[in-house]
């Protein structure tokens, strides 16, 4: 059989091969109770926006909001928080320059929804009314091997049934899942951020809202997108009409770094 690698792997989503991705940290229940109480109480006065895309469901209506760290003492005061607790665990050059570039940290938040249920009339149980708001597949926005980072804050108000944030890696057919509960940290870089796509999953089952900070270095890799710093310019091929921002060249630089390490040839 030849060896060549799908675009997408040909087996359903559900039978994929369950792999943690090198490079992603998880510290739960890591956040002070105090500091999920003040950015819950935040949230709960800023207006959201309408996301839009095709990962975006019809339905997540207004659950999107953007700023800068330092705009608000609340949010500023838990990515500090948020980015210490990171470095106990991954020691990552883009910590540390957040930790000491605090003016150039941007932070994207997004509410997860949760399902709607009723009790059933008839016997025990509940039964859906409507699923909850998720975030289809996607990669990060391209960066240099190593270089591109995420750090994720979240608070939320689930209480058995919560967020769940799935990595997959599509053309190997690999997936992970980490589930997202109140005073969660997480992070992803290397390979979980330069060979893996991921998603928030539309939930039927979710029993409240989740709201997941993702903060990122502005001037480099936000959701402004990637801009290139002018000491690599010269070393990228010429791109020629390409948004390097774009989902699509982010996909393109994933799909190609997968395939020299599987050693299959383009």
């Amino acid at each position: 059989m030849k060896n060549e690698l799908l675009p997408e792997s040909q087996l359903p989503v559900d039978e994929w091969t369950s792999v943690e991705p090198k490079g992603l940290y998880v510290m739960k229940g890591s956040l002070l109770p105090s500091t999920t109480q003040v950015l819950k109480e935040f949230y709960a006065t800023v207006d959201w926006f309408q996301r839009f895309g095709k990962q975006y469901p019809a339905t997540a209506h207004h659950n999107g909001h953007h700023c800068m760290a330092l705009d608000h003492a609340s949010v500023h005061a838990a990515v500090k928080e948020g980015i210490e607790i990171a470095l106990s665990q991954c020691d990552h050059t883009a910590l540390r320059y957040m930790q000491n570039n605090m003016d150039d940290v941007s932070v994207a938040t997004m509410l997860h929804k949760g399902a709607v249920r009723t009790k059933r009339q008839r016997g025990d149980g509940t039964k859906l009314v409507k699923e909850g708001w998720g975030l289809g597949r996607h990669p990060d926005t391209w960066a240099p091997d190593g270089q591109g980072l995420v750090l994720m804050i979240c608070v939320a108000n689930t209480k058995e049934h919560h967020r769940e944030f799935m990595f997959t890696s599509p053309p190997r057919g690999l997936k992970w899942s980490v589930y997202t509960p109140d005073a969660t940290v997480l992070v992803f870089t290397h390979d979980a951020y330069d060979t893996w796509e991921h998603e928030s999953i539309r939930s039927k089952w979710q029993d409240g809202e989740c709201i997941s900070l993702t903060v990122r270095i502005k001037s480099i890799d936000s959701y402004y997108g990637w801009a290139v710093p002018d000491a690599l310019t010269s070393a990228l091929p010429p791109q020629k009409g390409t948004d390097l921002s774009s989902v699509k060249y982010a996909r393109k630089m994933q799909h190609a770094r997968i395939q020299a390490i599987s050693n299959v040839p383009n």
